[in-house]
C-alpha cells in the first residue's frame, strides 16, 4: 500500500531532511556548549545583552584575582611586620636591662650580642620578604603603573613735542612739555621728561625711563611758568647781584615787578658757594635778606599764593631756621626748618581762623626743591611740596588777609608764626645755601607746580619726581617692556593719573633710602609681552625706598614686588595675587608675614602679604594666619608656618564668661535664649534684650553658637564688676563669625554710653575696638583691622592705663597700640551683646540699634590687663576652640638648598625642592597617619582635634620631624616602593595602592644603635620606641588595607554571582528541553527516510544517498 503524502517528490523529501538535520545540529551545539545562543542569528537582542554582561563578569573575575594577589601581598607584609614588631619588643626589653645599674659589664656585653643579632634578623626579614620575586621591605622594589637696523638718537625740546621714531632701535629723549612719542618697532630706549606725556613704545623689548638722572645742574633751562610771577631771585645770574663776588648789597628782582632783595643784617655772600656747581647765596646762620612790603606780595588780601625755592641744608638741621617768611604773627606764610623737618606754613587771625604747618623729614648737607601753593576758591587746598612731590595737603575754608611786617629771606623779619606759636622780632637765621626763589601771585595748578619743581631740580641738580607727573599714558605694546623710574633724591609716584598698559616690569634705580617710588591706585592693563599676566615692580640692587600698594592696583592677575636695600613698604590684599620677592637680594632675609616685617635687605614693612619668595641665601620665613604661598628660593632655608598653641583659659581678674558651647548653662536651648548663666561664677548672667537670639540653631567650627539675626540682642545688667565703677584695667575678648554683610555697622559688644565706655563693632569691612571717656574729649582710642565675610575670628582688646597702653588683637595678631594713662570712669547703661543700647562710634554718640548679623561663641570680660603671655594663652585657647583652619591652606616651597619647613595649622602643601629637606610637625608620631598620595607624595594627616597640623601633602622631603623623633622618607622617586592593583578602570580612584616600607635597620634607626653601655642603652631605648611606633603605624595602615581588600572582595564576589545568574538565565541552554528536542529531531529524520523509501520501493540507505545528492537517477514514470 502506498503512503499518502502531500508531496512525494524527491525535492520535498530533501528539503525536509535538510531542515531536520539543521535543527538536529543546533541542538547538538546547545547540548555540547551549554549556551542557548550559539550564533548571532539565534537571538540577536539577547546576544548583545549577554555579551555585555560577559565582559563585566570577566572584568570582575580579573578584579577578584587582583584583590586576591593584593591580599596575599598584604598578608606577607603584615606577617613580616608582625615578626619585626616582636623583635623590637625584645630589643626594647634588652635596652631596659642594659640601662640598669645592676647589670654588669659582662652581662651587658652578652645582652648586646643578642641585641645585634636581633638587628641582623630585622635586616634578614626586610631583605628576604618578597612577592613574585620582588623585595617588599628593603626599599629596593620597583613596582609601578604603566635683518639689521640702525639706532637713531632723537632729543626733544622743553616744549610740547611730537617725536616719531624709526623702526630701528631708537634712543628718544623728551623734554619738559606735554609730549607725544611714537617709538615704532625695534628695541627702543625712551627717556621721558615732565608733563602729561603720551608714550607708545611700539613692538620690541623697550625701556621707558622717567625721572631725572640727578646729573649736574643746568642753569640754562628756561622758566616754564612766568605769568603772575612777582619775585624772581636767581643766584645763578650774577649780573643781577650787587656786591658779587662778596657781601650782597642787593639782588635785582628778575620778575620785573621791582621787588628787589636787599641786605637786612649780617653778611650773605655770593661767589663763595655753589649748589651742585651753580653759584648760590651763602647764609652763615647770622644773616638775613629782606624784601619790602608790596601790594602784590603781602599788603592786600589774597586767595592764591605760590612760593617755590631751591636750597641746600648744612650740618645743622636741628635748630629752627627760616628760609622764607612774609607777614607777622597774625597772618602770613613761611617755609622753615625745625628738628630735622621742613615746614610750609600759613595762618590767619593769630592762628585762630586757620593755622596749618605741613612738615616732612629732610637730611643734612642735601640739596632740595620745596614750595607751597595756597588755593582758596579753586581746589580749596593748602599744599606743600618737596623735590617734586606734594607731601601734604590740607583743606581751606577762607582766604588769606593782608599782612604787613616786611618779608624775610634766610631768617625771620618782624615776626612770624610757627607750628608751636608765634615768633617775635628778627632771628632764626638760616645756615646753608639758597639758589632760587620764586613767588607767584597765583595758585599754580598741579601741572604748573610739577613743571616748576622739575625746572628747579634741573637747574640746581636736584632729582625730582616731577618727571612722572602729569596724566601720563604709557603703552608698552608687544615685547617685554620695562619702565625704569630713575632718581636719587626724590619721591616718584605712579598713581591713578597714569594710564599704563603693556608693561612687564617697573624698575626703581637709585641709592637713597630717604626717597624712592610709590606705586598706588593705578590701572596696569595687561599687554602682549613675555609675561603678559604678571607685573614686576623692582628696587633690587639699590637703596631707594619702594612702596607698592597692591590693594589699589588693578589690571593684572599677579603683581610681584622686589625689594632692594632700602626700607620698602608693601601693602597687599591678603591673597596670593600680590607677592614680594627677595630673589635678587644681596643678603639673607628674615621674613615674618604674621607681624608684617622683613629684615636683612633694609627694614621692610609687609602688610597683608601672603606670597613671598626668599633669597639665594639661608632665609628664615614665617607664615601668617592666611593661606600663604612661600618659596624659600636657593639656600638652606627655615620656613615655618604659624602654629596655634593649645593655650588655656585665663581666670585672673575674670568677671564674666559667656560660653555658648556649654548648652547646660543656656536656658531654653535649643530655642530662643532668655538666660545664660555666667560661667565665671560672678553672677553676671546674659539676658534677653531685643528680638530673638537663638541657641542650638548654628555652630562655629562644629560647636554650638548664638545666632543673631540682625534685629536681636542680649544684655548683661549693670554691675559694679563691669561698668558702674571705674577701672584702671580691662580686657575683653570674644569669638564671632561674620555673615555676608560686613559693611553695615553692627555692634558686637558695648558697655557705657556716649560719655564713657568700650565697644567692639563691624563697619565697612573692618572690625573696630574702642575705648573713650568724656565723649571722646578725655581720650578716644580706636583701633581697627580688615575682616572678611562668613569667617570666624577671635578678637579683643587690653585697656591698661597702669601700663599706659590700649592694644587690640585679632586671631592672636596685634593690630595696633595707642598710648593712654587715664583710667576709665564709671559708666551706667546695660551691657549689650549683638547690638547697641547707645554707644560712641569714633567721634559721635549713637543711639540704640546697629544689630549684629552673625554668630557669637564666647565673651570674656576681665577687670585686669592681661599680660602678653596670658593674652596669647587665652587667644590660643579660643582659636583652638572656635577658629577653623587657623594658619590657612599654604603652599610652602623650599627651593634649592637644605630646607627646614614647618607646616603649622591648615591643610598645607610642602615641596622641599632639591637638597636634604625636613618637614616639621608639632605632634608625636602616633598622632599622625601617613599614606602615599599621587606622584609619590606623602599625605600626613594630624588626627588631633586641637592643635592640629591638618592634612599636609609632602613632596621632595627627606625627613619628617615630629615632637618625639623623626622618620626618614623618600618622596622624590617616581612611584618607587609602591605597588598598585587595578580594581576597576584606569582611573586612580579605582586603583589600590600599597606602599612598601623600608624596615631595614639603617632606615628604622637614626644611628647604629647598641647597648654596650648605659648611655648607649638609653639612646637605643628611645630609637627602638620610635621604630616600634613606626612599625605599629605601618601595621595599622596595612591592616586597614587588608580590611578594605576583604570587604571589597566579598562585595565583588556577590556582584559576580548575581551577574552570572542573570546572564545564565538569559543565555544558558535548558538541558532537559534540548535533550528532548534532540530525540524528537532524530525520530523525525528516521520517519522522513522511511516515508521516502516506502513510497519508491527502495532501501532506506539508497534513499538517504539520493536525498543527500549521492546518487542521481531519473524519476520513474
Amino acid at each position: 500500500m502506498q503512503l499518502t503524502t502531500l508531496n512525494n517528490s524527491y525535492g520535498d523529501f530533501a528539503a525536509k531532511l535538510s531542515r531536520n538535520t539543521k535543527h538536529l545540529t543546533s541542538s547538538v551545539d546547545r547540548l555540547s556548549s551549554g549556551e542557548r545562543i550559539t550564533q548571532a542569528s539565534d537571538d540577536i537582542a539577547s546576544l548583545s545583552v549577554s555579551t555585555s554582561m560577559l565582559t563585566r563578569t570577566t572584568s570582575l573575575r580579573s578584579t577578584l584575582t587582583n584583590l586576591a594577589q593584593a591580599g596575599s601581598l598584604l598578608d606577607i607584609i603584615d606577617g613580616a611586620l608582625s615578626e619585626t614588631q616582636e623583635i623590637l619588643q625584645r630589643m626594647s626589653q634588652l635596652s631596659v636591662m642594659a640601662n640598669s645599674g645592676g647589670t654588669t659589664k659582662q652581662e651587658r656585653a652578652f645582652l648586646n650580642i643578642e641585641f645585634q643579632n636581633l638587628k641582623q634578623e630585622i635586616d634578614h626579614i626586610a631583605n628576604s620578604t618578597s612577592f613574585n620575586g620582588v623585595s617588599l621591605l628593603n626599599g629596593e622594589s620597583n613596582f609601578g603603573v604603566d635683518n639689521s637696523v640702525q639706532r637713531t638718537a632723537i632729543e626733544g625740546s622743553n616744549r610740547s613735542d611730537r617725536i616719531v621714531g624709526s623702526d630701528g632701535a631708537d634712543a628718544i629723549f623728551s623734554g619738559i612739555g606735554n609730549d607725544v612719542i611714537e617709538a615704532g618697532s625695534g628695541n627702543d630706549i625712551i627717556d621721558v621728561g615732565t608733563g602729561a606725556d603720551l608714550i607708545d613704545a611700539g613692538s620690541g623689548d623697550d625701556e621707558i625711563i622717567v625721572g631725572s638722572a640727578g646729573a649736574a645742574a643746568n642753569s640754562n633751562i628756561a622758566l616754564p611758568v612766568s605769568d603772575n610771577l612777582v619775585v624772581g631771585l636767581d643766584a645763578s645770574d650774577t649780573s643781577n647781584i650787587v656786591g658779587h663776588p662778596g657781601n650782597i648789597a642787593q639782588i635785582n628782582d628778575g620778575s620785573g615787578q621791582g621787588n628787589d632783595i636787599t641786605s637786612l643784617s649780617g653778611s650773605v655772600t655770593s661767589g663763595t658757594d655753589t649748589i651742585n656747581g651753580v653759584n648760590a647765596l651763602s647764609f652763615n646762620g647770622a644773616s638775613i635778606l629782606q624784601i619790602a612790603d608790596n601790594n602784590n606780595l603781602n599788603l592786600s588780601a589774597q586767595n592764591t599764593r605760590s612760593i617755590m625755592i631751591a636750597f641746600e641744608t648744612s650740618n645743622n638741621i636741628t635748630n629752627r631756621q627760616v628760609l622764607y617768611e612774609q607777614g607777622g604773627s597774625v597772618n602770613g606764610f613761611n617755609i622753615y626748618i625745625d628738628n630735622g623737618q621742613l615746614y610750609a606754613g600759613t595762618w590767619r587771625g593769630n592762628g585762630g581762623t586757620f593755622n596749618h604747618h605741613l612738615g616732612t623729614a629732610i637730611e643734612a648737607n642735601t640739596s632740595y626743591t620745596a614750595g607751597l601753593v595756597f588755593d582758596f576758591g579753586g581746589t580749596n587746598d593748602f599744599t606743600a611740596y618737596l623735590n617734586g612731590s606734594a607731601y601734604a595737603s590740607v583743606g581751606l575754608t577762607t582766604g588769606q588777609s593782608g599782612h604787613s611786617g616786611n618779608i624775610g629771606v634766610g631768617g625771620m623779619h618782624q615776626d612770624t608764626r610757627f607750628f608751636d606759636g608765634s615768633g617775635n622780632g628778627n632771628g632764626f637765621e638760616f645756615s646753608g645755601k639758597i639758589g632760587e626763589l620764586l613767588n607767584y601771585q597765583d595758585a599754580l595748578n598741579i601741572t604748573e607746580a610739577n613743571e616748576i619743581q622739575s625746572y628747579l631740580g634741573q637747574r640746581w641738580g636736584v632729582s625730582t619726581a616731577a618727571a612722572t607727573s602729569g596724566a601720563d599714558t604709557i603703552l608698552g605694546g608687544e615685547g617685554y617692556d620695562t619702565l625704569r623710574v630713575r632718581g636719587n633724591a626724590y619721591n616718584a609716584q605712579l598713581d591713578g593719573t597714569n594710564n599704563i598698559s603693556g608693561l612687564e616690569e617697573i624698575i626703581l634705580s637709585g641709592n637713597d633710602n630717604a626717597h624712592g617710588l610709590t606705586v598706588t591706585d593705578g590701572y596696569f592693563q595687561s599687554g602682549e609681552g613675555a609675561l603678559n599676566d604678571q607685573l614686576v615692580i623692582s628696587a633690587a640692587g639699590n637703596s631707594s625706598a619702594l612702596t607698592v600698594k597692591a590693594e589699589e592696583l588693578s589690571g593684572r592677575n599677579t603683581v610681584i614686588a622686589e625689594g632692594g636695600r632700602g626700607d620698602d613698604t608693601f601693602n597687599g590684599s591678603g591673597s596670593g595675587n600680590f607677592g614680594v620677592s627677595y630673589a635678587n637680594a644681596n643678603n639673607r632675609a628674615t621674613i615674618d608675614l604674621l607681624n608684617g616685617t622683613a629684615t636683612g635687605n633694609g627694614n621692610d614693612t609687609l602688610n597683608k602679604i601672603s606670597r613671598v619668595e626668599g633669597s639665594s641665601f639661608g632665609d628664615k620665613i614665617f607664615g601668617s594666619e592666611r593661606s600663604d604661598i612661600i618659596d624659600g628660593g636657593a639656600g638652606n632655608d627655615l620656613i615655618q608656618d604659624i602654629t596655634a598653641e593649645r593655650g588655656q583659659l585665663i581666670t585672673r581678674g575674670i568677671v564674666q564668661y559667656m560660653d555658648s558651647s556649654d548648652t547646660s548653662l543656656i536656658n531654653n536651648s535649643p530655642g530662643v535664649v532668655n538666660n545664660i548663666t555666667d560661667k565665671s561664677g560672678n553672677g553676671n548672667n546674659v539676658l534677653s534684650n531685643a528680638g530673638n537670639v537663638t541657641s542650638g540653631t548654628a555652630t562655629i567650627n562644629g560647636k554650638n553658637a548664638l545666632l543673631f539675626d540682625g534685629s536681636s540682642s542680649l544684655r548683661i545688667g549693670n554691675s559694679a564688676d563691669i561698668n558702674t565703677s571705674g577701672q584702671a584695667e580691662r580686657s575683653i575678648f570674644m569669638t564671632f563669625e561674620t555673615s555676608d554683610d560686613i559693611n553695615t555697622r553692627q555692634v558686637l559688644f558695648e558697655e557705657g554710653g556716649g560719655t564713657n565706655g568700650y565697644n567692639i563693632y563691624i563697619e565697612n569691612e573692618n572690625v573696630f575696638f574702642s575705648a573713650w571717656q568724656g565723649g571722646g574729649g578725655t581720650f578716644n582710642l580706636v583701633l581697627s583691622e580688615e575682616i572678611e565675610a562668613n569667617t570666624a575670628y577671635s578678637g579683643g582688646f587690653v585697656f591698661d592705663s597702669t601700663g599706659g597702653t590700649f592694644s587690640a588683637y585679632l586671631n592672636n595678631s596685634k593690630i595696633g597700640e595707642l598710648a593712654n594713662s587715664t583710667a576709665q570712669a564709671a559708666h551706667g547703661g546695660d551691657i549689650v551683646l549683638g547690638g547697641s543700647g547707645g554707644t560712641f562710634i569714633q567721634n559721635n554718640s549713637t543711639g540704640a540699634g546697629d544689630f549684629f548679623n552673625g554668630k557669637i561663641g564666647e565673651l570674656l570680660i576681665y577687670n585686669s590687663a592681661l599680660n602678653a603671655n596670658e593674652r596669647a594663652d587665652l587667644q590660643n585657647f579660643l582659636i583652638n576652640e572656635r577658629i577653623s583652619g587657623y594658619g590657612g591652606n599654604d603652599v610652602l616651597n623650599g627651593g634649592a638648598g637644605n630646607d627646614t619647613i614647618s607646616a603649622g595649622a591648615g591643610n598645607d602643601t610642602i615641596d622641599g625642592g632639591s637638597g636634604d629637606d625636613i618637614a616639621v610637625f608639632t605632634g608625636r608620631i602616633s598622632d599622625y597617619t601617613i599614606s602615599r598620595a599621587s606622584n609619590n607624595a606623602l599625605r600626613v594627616i594630624d588626627t588631633r582635634s586641637a592643635p592640629s597640623d591638618g592634612a599636609t601633602l609632602v613632596r621632595n622631603i627627606e625627613k619628617l620631624q615630629f615632637a618625639n623623633g623623626a622618620l626618614s622618607v623618600n618622596t622624590t622617586a617616581d612611584n618607587e616602593n609602591q605597588i598598585s592593583f587595578l580594581i576597576g578602570d584606569e582611573n586612580s580612584n579605582n586603583q589600590l595602592f600599597v606602599d612598601l616600607p623600608n624596615i631595614t635597620t639603617d632606615n628604622l634607626f637614626e644611628s647604629d644603635v647598641n647597648i654596650s653601655s648605659m648611655e648607649n642603652a638609653a639612646i637605643a631605648f628611645n630609637e627602638v620606641q620610635i621604630a616600634m611606633n613606626r612599625v605599629t603605624s605601618l601595621r595599622a595602615t596595612i591592616g586597614s588595607k587588608q580590611s578594605s581588600v576583604g570587604v571589597l572582595s566579598d562585595a565583588l564576589s556577590n556582584k559576580l554571582q548575581n551577574q552570572d545568574f542573570a546572564r545564565g538565565a538569559l543565555a544558558d541552554t535548558d538541558i532537559a528541553f534540548s535533550s528532548t528536542e534532540f530525540a524528537l529531531q532524530q525520530v523525525q529524520g528516521n520517519l522522513i527516510t522511511a516515508m521516502a523509501a516506502q513510497t519508491n520501493n527502495l532501501r532506506s540507505t539508497v534513499i538517504l544517498d539520493i536525498l543527500e545528492g549521492g546518487i542521481n537517477i531519473a524519476p520513474t514514470e
